[in-house]
């Protein structure tokens, strides 16, 4: 596998140069040869751009250009996705994210064994969801922000919903000292918008998991 650069490079040379030979260096798990889909990348900020990730035949290829076509779209700024990849930002949210773009991560190699069986699913549960669904993790240096888009089309210039959580209490709640529900009733999650997506995306979720059970 290529080496992850040690210090911030461009969205373009990370996307365009290190990310396809990262996923062409594993082997896919099984079951994802059979998935092909479209994954749009939307970065504002100096060296930003809209970006496509093809997955298809267990095989990832990325091109620049429109992602408005793509069944679901990462949007960051800039500065938010090289603070994941290389400070830290975003607990373990941004630790997630991160994975997405480094898969010899951690957090990357989890979740690879388990794209086989669950990816299928759960985009075919989301096909129907539509919205813009953004996450605000408080932190000493400020907010860090993330948003993922639902569906094809422009992406809105404000999110349908936003999840905002302090990072201490991300770390609390992946140790088990807080329950998410504990933390929610709490109001140290909150949620700001129409409630009903996340309600929609938690639907999608129990739809796939019960399809995997089956």
């Amino acid at each position: 596998m290529p080496e992850f650069p040690s210090s911030p490079v461009s969205p373009a040379e990370l996307l365009e140069g290190y990310l396809p030979e990262a996923f062409a260096a594993l082997t896919p798990p099984p079951g994802l040869e059979a998935l092909k889909l479209s994954l749009g990348l939307r970065l504002a900020g100096e060296g930003g751009g809209e970006w496509v990730v093809d997955l298809e035949g267990g095989n990832v290829a990325v091109r620049p250009g429109a992602r408005d076509g793509a069944s679901f779209t990462y949007v960051q700024t800039v500065t938010d996705w090289q603070g994941a990849l290389w400070g830290g930002r975003g607990s373990w949210i941004g630790r997630g994210a991160a994975a997405l773009f480094r898969p010899d991560a951690d957090e990357a190699q989890g979740a690879l064994g388990m794209f086989g069986s669950t990816v299928p699913m759960a985009v075919e549960a989301l096909e129907e969801v539509r919205g813009l669904l953004g996450v605000e993790v408080a932190e000493d240096a400020g907010a860090w922000k993330l948003a993922l888009q639902l569906g094809p089309g422009d992406v809105p210039a404000e999110p349908t919903a936003v999840v905002h959580v302090a990072s201490g209490d991300i770390d609390e709640m992946i140790s088990g000292q807080l329950q998410p529900m504990e933390a929610f009733m709490a109001g140290r999650i909150r949620v700001v918008g129409d409630m009903s997506l996340l309600l929609q995306i938690q639907a999608a979720g129990m739809q796939a998991m019960g399809k995997l059970a089956s």
